[in-house]
């Protein structure tokens, strides 16, 4: 029982994820308060993730397995998610005269290379590995 709540939490967390990323880089409206017509592409992909996850599961998949990749896939996406802001921290026209110093620029940097590098590691052990 754990598992499966466990599983439903994971899979529910990462599609909600995937719809605001989606919906934040391509500049769609979003959010929790709003009604879905006024929301539409940013509901139609965490369906869509949600649905595709349904499907990996449906087919036999492992779903401690399923789970852990997904973990593992949050790790590959995170510099992607990440990085934007860093551009974003330095733009005056958007924070005013609230811009990341040198250090802030510096750590977000460091931190978005290690997860990139992170990314890289993950993944292959993953599926060698479990």
């Amino acid at each position: 029982m754990a598992l499966g709540v466990g599983c439903f939490g994971a899979a529910v967390e990462l599609t909600l994820n995937a719809g605001y990323t989606f919906a934040q880089a391509f500049g769609w409206s979003w959010g929790a308060n709003k009604p879905r017509r006024d929301a539409a592409r940013f509901t139609s992909a965490f369906t869509f993730v949600l649905l595709a996850a349904l499907a990996l599961g449906l087919i036999g998949f492992d779903p401690l397995r399923l789970t852990m990749l997904s973990v593992a896939l949050t790790v590959v996406i995170m510099p992607i998610v990440v990085l934007p802001f860093l551009v974003l921290m330095n733009d005056e026209k958007y924070v005013k005269k609230h811009t990341s110093g040198v250090i802030g620029n510096a750590l977000l940097a460091l931190l978005t290379v290690l997860g990139g590098i992170l990314a890289l590691i993950v993944i292959p052990l993953e599926l060698l590995g479990g």
